[in-house]
């Protein structure tokens, strides 16, 4: 199991109050991230938990988990999860050049185990299948994959805080290669 801790886009109040870290392991295909934010996670807007889950566009505008994965190629998969445990999929065959395959976007291959809040935490663990995306990827047997995670926190003002591995640019952008850095 790696435990990576992200970073803050840039300093803020926010940044200052939380701290984000990213545990993940591999068994064959299936990867399972255990997202926690510290502190005191009920200055966070948190949406109330959907009992009926659904794909849900424009998540990262609010609180939530990001997983990415690419393989051999420049292709590379955006998965978006909220603690209310909506989620939203996204294949790009490039940088930010959403692909034109045909794949099954709209049928989950991940499972939101829990998201729990507490006062001084948001805990989110999940598991992504990445075995019908074997193809996309263009991953082999063996092969390895690159990961990058990130997250987006918003507090009850509507301030939002942008937080990954690494942030090469004057703005935040999760897609950028240099965050793909953990190899499994």
């Amino acid at each position: 199991m790696e435990t990576l801790t992200l970073r803050p886009f840039q300093s803020s109040v926010m940044a200052r109050n939380f701290a984000v870290t990213a545990e993940i392991e591999r068994e064959d295909w299936v990867i399972r991230v255990h997202y926690r934010v510290r502190g005191a996670a009920l200055e966070l807007l948190i949406p109330e938990r959907n009992n009926s889950p659904v794909y849900q566009d424009g998540l990262y505008q609010h609180t939530c988990v990001e997983f990415f994965v690419m393989g051999k190629s420049k292709s590379y998969l955006e998965w978006n999860f909220s603690p209310s445990y909506d989620w939203a999929l996204f294949a790009f065959d490039d940088y930010r050049k959403k692909s034109g395959q045909s794949l099954d976007l709209q049928r989950p291959a991940h499972l939101i185990e829990y998201a729990l809040l507490s006062k001084d935490s948001l805990d989110i663990l999940l598991s992504v299948d990445l075995t019908k995306f074997q193809r996309f990827l263009g991953l082999g047997k063996q092969s390895s994959l690159r990961i990058g995670v990130s997250s987006v926190l918003e507090s009850r003002e509507g301030q939002l805080s942008y937080w990954a591995l690494w942030h090469p640019e004057e703005r935040a952008d999760f897609h950028r290669e240099e965050n793909f850095s953990l190899v499994l």
